[in-house]
């Protein structure tokens, strides 16, 4: 259609409007005269602070389908290194001109209330302030930039949340506008660039998607992940299918950004990037039955972490294939240490099916299969780190579902942990969900 006049139409005095590729490039013209073949409008917007190999470019054109639309996924930030980004803004016609262009957005500083009660939902305080640079001139000219440097702040500088609320997220919504010289406005879609101040963790054994009752729950499960506002989850006795119908749940949410699975026991939900996924058989068979753990590497930021799922056989499962279960789990938690205590920094979750601290020991010896992770300094359990103080039973605090994180730099340290209600969980797990910040 180069070079053509696609479509005219008559108008006052106006022999033909010429129209090329399903864009009006100029409002009068004679009948005969041809299109000009014109490369559209375009405008850039481009950072630089996010890191090596890691910075962005999005790009807008003359066609409406880029006006102010949301471009999906944000992109996280997370370290200290990413909490000043510069956001530039450039305008290109060189037939045209531009006249202006424009980074527009708006910066929400969103904090959480500090959980006094398990029950409660979420409460967060929102504020909002605008994000703005503009640059405008008369004449017109083939290229025209601007630039804005947003602040953020982690989790340990925040000082604006208001008393009893703690850093959750900074989250940016901006895009860049220009007009050119024929007064026609071509942005790009919306951004959103959000720096994670601080994040839930939660490990959950969803019963294979039904609950006590034997009546299926996967929607259930969704939900209660969503009202906990859980960024990632490491989940046990989920089968192929449970991990399907979660990820079309309604409520499932960005959790199925990223979803990895082992076999028709573990898997692994994660709003953040994820670059690797390993499964890792123990050594020890089992009749009938191949015992297994995953992990996933996380990319939060550049800071590299591991997510670890376990499922420590069972009681019932060791002692119908005739072996110890409890010298099984001591050999399953040394042998996933092996991999785990001196690499990256590592969050492990799962159900061990093993209570934290000895029975009759009061709370102050660490039982048998766990010892040698209570051991693994700077590893600390959610509950003994946090005191986990909405849960008034003190032995549900400690019981066999778990999460335990390098409690040290690098690593990660607890903001608060707890568990919701037993009522409000479809399953005959509770679900565990500890909120951190990185400790860089």
């Amino acid at each position: 259609m180069e070079n053509d006049v696609e479509s005219c139409s008559t108008w006052e005095d106006c022999p033909g409007e010429r129209t090329c590729i399903n864009s009006s490039w100029s409002a009068c013209v004679s009948v005969d005269e041809t299109c000009q073949n014109w490369a559209p409008t375009e405008v850039w917007l481009k950072t630089s602070g996010i890191g090596p190999g890691r910075e962005k470019t999005f790009i807008g054109f003359g066609n409406e389908i880029y006006v102010n639309t949301p471009d999906g996924l944000p992109d996280y930030l997370f370290t200290q290194g990413q909490t000043h980004i510069t956001f530039t803004a450039t305008g290109v016609d060189s037939n045209r001109g531009i006249t202006s262009i424009n980074l527009a957005g708006a910066m929400n500083r969103i904090c959480m209330k500090r959980r006094s009660n398990a029950a409660d939902p979420e409460e967060r305080i929102t504020q909002s302030y605008p994000i703005t640079g503009k640059k405008v001139t008369s004449a017109g000219s083939s290229s025209l930039s601007t630039s804005v440097t947003v602040d953020y702040t982690t989790y340990a500088n925040e000082w604006q949340c208001p008393t009893g609320y703690l850093p959750w997220r900074m989250d940016l919504d901006i895009s860049a506008v220009t007009v050119n010289g024929e007064g026609k406005t071509v942005r790009t879609k919306r951004q959103r660039f959000v720096f994670v101040q601080s994040f839930k963790v939660a490990t959950y054994n969803i019963y294979h998607g039904v609950d006590t009752n034997g009546v299926q729950n996967i929607d259930r499960v969704a939900k209660l992940l969503l009202d906990n506002d859980v960024d990632m989850v490491a989940l046990q006795e989920a089968d192929s299918a449970d991990v399907r119908w979660l990820r079309q749940s309604i409520y499932i949410g960005d959790l199925k950004n990223h979803v990895y699975e082992m076999g028709n026991d573990l898997a692994i939900f994660s709003k953040f990037p994820v670059v690797s996924h390993m499964v890792i058989p123990y050594s020890v068979p089992v009749t009938g039955y191949e015992p297994a753990w995953q992990y996933v590497q996380l990319d939060l930021g550049g800071f590299q972490a591991r997510l670890v799922n376990q499922h420590l056989t069972a009681d019932s499962v060791g002692r119908n294939r005739g072996i110890d279960p409890v010298a099984y789990r001591r050999v399953q938690v040394e042998e996933m240490l092996q991999y785990i205590r001196f690499g990256l920094p590592a969050i492990i979750a799962g159900d061990m099916n093993s209570h934290v601290y000895a029975e009759g020991s009061s709370y102050t010896v660490y039982g048998y299969e766990i010892t040698p992770l209570a051991e693994a300094w700077p590893y600390m359990h959610m509950c003994v780190a946090t005191g986990c103080p909405t849960e008034p039973d003190i032995g549900a605090r400690f019981d066999i579902d778990h999460i335990w994180v390098r409690h040290a730099s690098p690593g990660f340290s607890f903001v608060d942990a707890y568990a919701p209600p037993r009522w409000q969980s479809p399953s005959d797990h509770p679900l565990k969900v500890a909120r951190m910040n990185i400790a860089e």
